[in-house]
C-alpha cells in the first residue's frame, strides 16, 4: 500500500461510517482537493504544515524514539490544508496560496521557538540560547498579570482560551500578537490533547469587568490581529463570547468589528448577567471547567500563578487541570 493510499483510509477514517453517502462524497471531495494542495508544497513546506499539529511538532523535534512516518506528516498537512480550504469556501487556488503565506508567516515569526522557548534547556549553541532567553524575556513581561491564558475545557474538550482586557501590561505590537499567538497555539495543542485529536478548535472567552477606555489597546493593533487570526488561523475558533462587557467597550467594539471576517464574527456572542450565562454557556461548558466570571459557582478557582503556568505547566496542559 501508497502512502497516498495509507493516508487515504486514516483521512476517511476520521469520518463516521455512519455519515449520510452525501457527506461521504463531500469528504472524499475534501481529500483529493487536499492532497492536491499538499502535492504542491516543498517538503520544507509539507514539514511546516504537518507541525501545525503540537503532537506531530513534538515527535519531529524529539531526540529520542522514532520521528513521524511520511504518511503522518501528510495527514498533519492535509489537515491544515483542509482548514484553509473551508476558510476559502473551497476555492483550491486561494486556499493554497493562504497555506503557503501561512506557513511562511510562522516560520518568519518562529512559532516553534515561541511554543518550546520556556521548555529548552541551555545548550552549546549561544544563538539559540539567546533567542529564546529573549522570547522567554518578553512573554513573561507580557503575560505576567494573566491577562491571557488557558484554563478548562467545553463539553467536546475544546480549550478555553482565556482573557482579561483589563490586566493589559503594554502594547508593545510584536509582543502584543507574539503573547496571543503563544496562548493560542497552546490551547490548540490542549484541545489536541484532550481530545485525542478530534478537536482542532478553540473556545474563547474574554472577561471585560471592569474595563475601562484606558485598557483599549491601539485600534491597528487589534486590527492587525484580527487579520493574523483571519489568515492564519482559520478554522480554529469554535465560540467567542465577550463577557459582562460595560457600555464604554460598545463604541471600542464598533470601531473594531469591521476587522473581523463574516465567519469569525458570526461566532461573537455577548453574554451579560446570570441568568443570561446560565443559559448561554449550559451545554457548552460545565461548571467543573468553568471560572466565576461564567458561573459563579464554577470550579477553576485556582490563583493564577503566570510562572506555574509559562515554565511548570506541559505546553499541551490547561492551567488548573486536574
Amino acid at each position: 500500500m501508497t502512502v497516498a493510499n495509507v493516508e487515504e483510509t486514516a483521512f476517511k477514517e476520521q469520518s463516521s461510517p455512519t455519515k449520510p453517502s452525501s457527506e461521504s462524497a463531500l469528504e472524499d471531495q475534501y481529500y483529493k482537493v487536499c492532497h492536491e494542495m499538499v502535492l504542491n508544497l516543498t517538503q520544507d513546506e509539507k514539514e511546516h504544515a504537518a507541525r501545525t499539529s503540537y503532537k506531530y511538532f513534538m515527535l519531529s523535534i524529539s531526540q529520542t524514539g522514532s520521528k513521524p512516518s511520511e504518511a503522518e506528516q501528510l495527514k498533519c498537512a492535509m489537515a491544515m490544508a483542509k482548514r484553509h480550504l473551508i476558510a476559502e469556501n473551497g476555492d483550491q487556488e486561494c486556499a493554497l496560496k493562504k497555506m503557503k503565506n501561512t506557513i511562511q508567516y510562522r516560520k518568519d515569526i518562529n512559532v516553534d521557538g515561541i511554543r518550546r522557548a520556556f521548555y529548552e534547556k541551555e545548550g552549546p549553541d549561544e544563538e539559540k540560547n539567546k533567542e529564546y532567553q529573549h522570547i522567554r524575556n518578553n512573554l513573561e513581561h507580557q503575560m505576567s498579570t494573566g491577562i491571557v491564558h488557558v484554563r478548562g475545557y467545553d463539553t467536546r474538550k475544546a480549550a478555553n482560551y482565556i482573557a482579561f482586557p483589563r490586566l493589559k501590561i503594554s502594547d508593545d505590537p510584536e509582543w502584543y500578537i507574539k503573547a496571543n499567538i503563544y496562548t493560542l497555539e497552546r490551547a490548540l495543542a490542549c484541545s489536541e490533547r484532550a481530545s485525542e485529536g478530534e478537536v482542532e478548535k478553540v473556545c474563547c472567552f474574554f472577561d471585560y469587568s471592569g474595563y475601562k477606555s484606558k485598557h483599549s489597546p491601539p485600534v491597528t493593533l487589534i486590527r492587525d490581529l484580527f487579520f493574523c487570526l483571519r489568515d492564519h488561523y482559520p478554522e480554529r475558533m469554535k465560540h467567542v463570547f465577550i463577557v459582562d462587557a460595560p457600555v464604554i467597550f460598545r463604541s471600542f467594539w464598533y470601531l473594531i468589528r469591521p476587522f473581523l471576517d463574516p465567519v469569525t464574527k458570526s461566532k461573537v456572542k455577548f453574554v451579560a448577567g446570570e441568568v443570561q450565562k446560565q443559559e448561554v454557556f449550559a451545554g457548552i461548558i460545565n461548571k467543573d471547567q468553568a471560572m466565576n466570571f461564567m458561573y459563579p459557582d464554577g470550579g477553576k478557582t485556582k490563583e493564577m500563578n503566570v510562572m506555574e503556568f509559562l515554565y511548570d505547566i506541559p505546553y499541551d496542559h490547561a492551567f488548573d487541570e486536574d
